[in-house]
This record gives structure tokens, C-alpha cells and sequence, in this order.
């Protein structure tokens, strides 16, 4: 019989030990998958945060609010250059004193009023008379350097319309009023 309980005592004890070599091993997978997973936290924790808002928000707001306007500035190069149907010097003359931006206006204003001709007159129905190539009108002539005698000149006639333009603008002209210098652009 001792022999029987001995087996039993060495079995019981044999299992034990098994029993805490079970337990230690799964103590430390337990141990080892806390620290893998803290690391694994502490990485994601590291990247992304809570952020906690409120469901319902009340905003007041003013209903009128004046502000300063600042402008858009838009920078846009524009290149110039005198049309490429300047064939005398006399239309090159025009372009010089009327400037780029109004060079095709006046040779098309004075190709309309005269045919670019510097002797021409006309006798109007108002019963007045029109000189040179931009049929300058006798109701200048009295301005400086509009004189019939330099009116039949066609530089002198150009800076004459210079002048008249400088004060008043393209307006003076029965050709561009009426729109028939737009045939001859």
C-alpha cells in the first residue's frame, strides 16, 4: 500500500509542477501580449487624439458687419505697337501725336472726314466749311496754329485735330459720331 500511495503523492506532485509550468507560461504570454498591446496603444495614441465638440452649438452674430474692401490687382501686360498699315509719313506723323491707344481712331476718323486728302473743304448745310484732312471747322480757326492757311498744311492740320481732340474728344468729328470711321478701321 505505501507503494500505491506513493505513485498517488509523486502523480499529485508531478501535476502540480505541470500545473505551475502551465500557469507560469501563460502568466508570461499574458504579461507579454499587455506590453505588446500598451505599445500598440501608446503608437496609435501617439498619431491620433480625441477631440470632443459639442453636440448643439448657439452662435450670436452681428447682422451688419462693415468691412475694408481691398482690391484685386490684376497685372496684365499689354503690348503696343502702331498698326502695321502705316504707309506715309504723314500717317506715322498721326500715330506719334494721338499716341498708340488712338492712333487706328484718328487715321480712321481722318480717312472718313477727308480720304486722307490735305486740300480738302466742305461747304455744310449749316453753312460752314471744313478744312484738311480731319475737316477741321471754321469754328476752331480761331484757336492757335487752326488758321485756314495752316488747316490746308496736313501736319499743321493734324496738330490743329490734336488740339480740338485734347479739348473735347472724339466728339467734334460728324465721322465718328455717326459711327462711319468704324468702315474704315
Amino acid at each position: 500500500m505505501n507503494n500505491k500511495l506513493g505513485s498517488n503523492q509523486f502523480k499529485t506532485r508531478k501535476g502540480m509542477k505541470n500545473k505551475k509550468i502551465v500557469i507560469l507560461f501563460v502568466s508570461i504570454l499574458v504579461i507579454c501580449f499587455g506590453i505588446y498591446a500598451f505599445k500598440a496603444i501608446n503608437n496609435w495614441y501617439n498619431t491620433h487624439y480625441f477631440e470632443f465638440k459639442a453636440p448643439v452649438e448657439v452662435k450670436l452674430n452681428q447682422p451688419v458687419a462693415i468691412k475694408t474692401r481691398i482690391p484685386k490687382i490684376i497685372e496684365k501686360k499689354i503690348i503696343l505697337d502702331y498698326p502695321n498699315d502705316i504707309d506715309t509719313p504723314l500717317e506715322q506723323y498721326i500715330c506719334d501725336k494721338f499716341g498708340l491707344l488712338d492712333c487706328k481712331i484718328a487715321l480712321s476718323v481722318a480717312q472718313a472726314e477727308s480720304g486722307m486728302r490735305e486740300n480738302a473743304y466742305n461747304h455744310n448745310t449749316n453753312n460752314t466749311i471744313d478744312i484738311g484732312i480731319f475737316q477741321v471747322n471754321q469754328i476752331h480757326w480761331t484757336k492757335p496754329g487752326c488758321s485756314p492757311k495752316e488747316l490746308f498744311d496736313a501736319y499743321k492740320n493734324v496738330d490743329c485735330a490734336y488740339t480740338i481732340w485734347k479739348g473735347s474728344g472724339w466728339g467734334a468729328w460728324v465721322a465718328y459720331n455717326t459711327g462711319s470711321f468704324l468702315s474704315k478701321l
